[in-house]
């Protein structure tokens, strides 16, 4: 069990890159912003702070990116509103070429109080458009205000780059499956033993 655990572990290491925080490809300077009628408070590479609108109509304050590979995105979220959660939404949205459309994933409780706070990951795709996205429903009655902070990208690379990675992904698998062979093994003796 626990040369198993090893080996996941390893494989884990070499399969992802963690981009911890805003920086690098993910920079504020990399993100496109259309606050519509809220507006971005604060974008660093510790944080970013986005208020929904309250203009009188429905709409959406996004600060979004064009993603470099396949991977996983995961962040920390502290929402507040004065207004009713489900008129002021915060949650994420993601365009692709494939479906013309933005879709939108809720990620604040729209059912909630007006003070939640929670994290939050998704598995994005190359090329995908993603972004940060405060929904005013009715933009009225007050705005709702999202400070994202800790935010991730894990890219998934298939490929490895260097020899020596290499040589260690060899050693797990041959490992893994010298295991899987002993334990078939030792069921059979204990079958024939079983069946004497």
């Amino acid at each position: 069990m626990k040369k198993s655990f090893t080996a996941g572990l390893l494989l884990a290491g070499i399969v992802t890159q963690a981009s911890a925080s805003f920086v690098g490809s993910f920079a504020p300077a990399q993100w496109v912003q259309s606050p519509a009628d809220g507006r971005v408070n604060a974008f660093s590479q510790d944080s970013l702070s986005i208020t929904s609108g309250n203009g009188g109509t429905e709409s959406f304050t996004d600060v979004g990116i064009v993603l470099p590979s396949d991977g996983r995105i995961s962040f920390d979220w502290v929402y507040r509103t004065d207004d009713d959660p489900d008129r002021d939404m915060f949650g994420v949205s993601i365009f692709s070429t494939a479906f013309p459309f933005y879709v939108f994933n809720l990620v604040s409780d729209n059912q909630g109080q007006g003070q939640q706070s929670g994290a939050f990951s998704l598995w994005v795709s190359t090329g995908q458009t993603f972004a940060f996205t405060a929904w005013s429903t009715d933009g009225l009655f007050g705005v709702a205000t999202t400070t994202i902070s800790k935010f991730e990208f894990e890219p998934i690379t298939g490929q490895v780059s260097e020899p020596g990675t290499l040589a260690l992904l060899a050693v797990v698998l041959t490992a893994a499956g010298v295991t899987r062979r002993r334990l078939g093994c030792d069921r059979a003796k204990h079958r024939s033993r079983d069946s004497t």
